[in-house]
């Protein structure tokens, strides 16, 4: 042996799997969204079904990345009820496809980030949008008013 140097292969033991995350954000009463993290890429749908399969799941929405359109590993919940969050919320660090998976509840969204449906035509749009059109307006109409005064001159 040369330079005095060797390589230990051993066993890696996995000290990982049964923590709890140290941040867990607060139930809040009629959110019923958890976030799943630390999915494997080639999870699917079924496999997050068959986890929850004791509670009742409204949706599942996966995370990609904006660009490239690639699956980013982690995903949100939606459950019909409370009592389901509550259920979902003990099967975390369960495996999933080889991976212990990370669930707590999703944060809740900050105020100017909250969406309104829009009433004619169902689609979602910030709370703030409002605000802003009105604001844009304003600024066009005084616009309007100035050019009018330039071309009466």
């Amino acid at each position: 042996m040369r330079g005095g140097l060797y390589l230990k292969i051993q066993p890696y033991k996995s000290e990982r799997a049964n923590k709890a995350s140290p941040f867990a954000p607060a139930i809040v009463e009629a959110y019923n969204i958890i976030f799943v993290g630390n999915l494997a890429w080639d999870k699917t749908e079924d496999d997050l079904r068959n986890l929850f399969s004791s509670c009742n799941i409204a949706s599942i929405r996966f995370v990609l990345d904006k660009e490239t359109m690639e699956f980013k590993g982690y995903g949100h919940v939606d459950f019909a009820d409370s009592e389901s969050v509550k259920t979902a919320l003990k099967l975390d660090q369960n495996v999933v496809c080889g991976r212990p998976i990370r669930i707590s509840c999703a944060v809740w969204q900050r105020k100017e980030q909250l969406q309104v449906q829009h009433p004619c035509n169902k689609r979602q749009f910030p709370i703030n949008l409002r605000a802003r059109i009105a604001n844009r307006l304003n600024k066009t109409q005084i616009l309007i008013s100035r050019m009018a005064a330039i071309l009466v001159r």
